[in-house]
């Protein structure tokens, strides 16, 4: 059942502006009369007489319809709720307990980054104590948590000459969520199952969780034998193990100055033009794997940070946990910051206690930050297992990978995107010695890619 605020009580005054007819009117009476009384003064007296007639009529028309909007109420639902870049349609009630109008207006002052085909509604014969149901199409194009203020009033006048506008204050908000719809036909292609599709796949190996202790049997490993209860015992025990069923996936996510970069053709997005920076990118991501995880019957949490730690929700399961994760991840922002890792080291080393995989989503493209990035994450990679994960940079790539043109400026691009590849690979290959995974997706497949990478390592037992 949804909840819904009504408008409250104007907090400017009604103004009125002329409509077309008064122009029209006006300009019929006054321009004749004006030539009549300048071609025979004889018609002055008539001319006044009729001239202050006319003004009197505006007048009370202004004063008599100065009320029409008073008894108006318009109501939406308290929150509304949508998907980034996907139309959704909200009914809108309007209640007249006033007089009868041969029209009315209504208008949002909506804010940037919202778009919508039918912003003004208009509504014919609103008759006394009657309800109007309106459907009102919006679209968001920016993740966050916005609030529409406004609504406009428009009608006219009794008497037609006057346009009657009136503003109410309103308090209704608008959630802008990431758009999971196309991930989850990725996916469901993907794996070729129901809903988000995730099959059950067989697991790989011994398992690492203990289970319990026997005597030993020819062709147990050495390296399963427990020491101590076999010099209690006197003769060889052995470790017997589990599959780990339930484990802990977190997503830490960077929403520091690199994320902010926008993953369209040009870095300034034209008009109309729908634009996704990385960090939506990379929230988008850390939903979908909270679902797939889900789906697993693993603990899933996040942990966001900056030049500080933003955000941390300690790996659970249920949908409560992950609607706290969502309400905290689609009001993100990308600070205008570089990235503390000996701080998130710190920290992950002090609140994740138990062995878990830590999914980074993060940009190493920068050798500043890259180097700092290798040079503490050995606070945490013998604990955690560690996969750094990042989108491909725009031009990345080694220089005769692709055919190069004569021109000049497509040259120093090559140049300059070859750096940014041997930058890459470099850190690749010092974080293979910390065994860090550290992987670059295309941005189109990096949600399939990611989960795709956490399902591998799920049947392989590698965690």
């Amino acid at each position: 059942m949804k909840s819904y605020k009504m408008s409250q009580c104007p907090d400017n005054a009604v103004t009125i502006a002329p409509t077309d007819r008064l122009i029209f009117w006006s300009s019929v009476i006054f321009l004749p009369l004006s030539l009549l009384a300048a071609i025979n003064p004889v018609f002055i007296l008539w001319v006044m007489g009729i001239s202050v007639g006319f003004c009197l009529l505006n007048i009370i028309d202004v004063l008599v319809s100065q009320s029409k909007l008073k008894m108006i109420q318009v109501i939406l639902p308290e929150v509304l709720r949508l998907s980034k870049d996907r139309p959704r349609a909200y009914k809108m009630l309007v209640l007249n307990e006033g007089k009868l109008l041969s029209f009315l207006k209504i208008s949002f002052h909506l804010p940037d980054g919202f778009s919508t085909h039918d912003n003004d509604k208009i509504l014919k014969e609103v008759k006394k104590g009657n309800r109007y149901s309106l459907n009102w199409s919006l679209e968001g194009r920016v993740l966050g948590n916005y609030e529409i203020k406004h609504c406009y009033l428009e009608t006219v006048s009794v008497g037609g000459f006057w346009s009657v506008h009136s503003r109410y204050k309103i308090s209704s908000q608008i959630r802008v969520y990431p758009n999971l719809i196309s991930a989850q036909i990725e996916l469901a292609s993907l794996f070729l199952n129901r809903s988000l599709g995730i099959h059950s796949r067989s697991l790989v190996g011994k398992g690492r969780e203990f289970e319990q202790l026997r005597e030993y049997i020819p062709g147990d490993n050495y390296e399963d034998i427990h020491w101590r209860a076999t010099a209690k015992r006197n003769h060889p025990i052995t470790k017997t193990y589990q599959l780990e069923r339930t484990q802990s996936i977190y997503l830490i996510i960077d929403a520091s100055r690199l994320s902010a970069r926008r993953l369209n053709k040009t870095e300034e997005p034209q008009e109309n033009e729908r634009s996704t920076t990385i960090l939506e990118k990379y929230i988008s991501a850390a939903l979908m794997m909270g679902m797939v995880s889900a789906r697993q019957g693993d603990h899933f949490g996040v942990l966001t940070f900056s030049n500080r730690v933003l955000n941390f929700f300690k790996a659970n399961s249920g949908q409560t946990h992950f609607n706290a994760v969502r309400d905290a991840l689609f009001t993100l922002k990308p600070q205008v910051v570089s990235p503390d890792f000996s701080e998130l080291f710190t920290f992950i080393g002090t609140k994740i206690r138990h062995r878990a995989l830590l999914i980074f989503l993060t940009n190493l493209d920068d050798p500043v930050l890259s180097e700092s990035f290798i040079q503490k994450v050995s606070i945490i990679n013998k604990k955690h297992l560690l996969l750094v994960n990042a989108i491909t940079p725009r031009g990345c790539g080694e220089l005769f990978s692709t055919q190069v043109t004569g021109s000049t400026d497509d040259i120093y691009e090559r140049l300059a995107g070859h750096m940014i590849w041997d930058t890459a690979y470099k850190t690749k290959k010092i974080l293979k010695s910390h065994n860090v995974d550290y992987s670059l997706f295309d941005k189109e497949h990096l949600i399939v890619d990611i989960v795709t990478q956490y399902m591998d390592v799920k049947q392989r037992q590698i965690l």
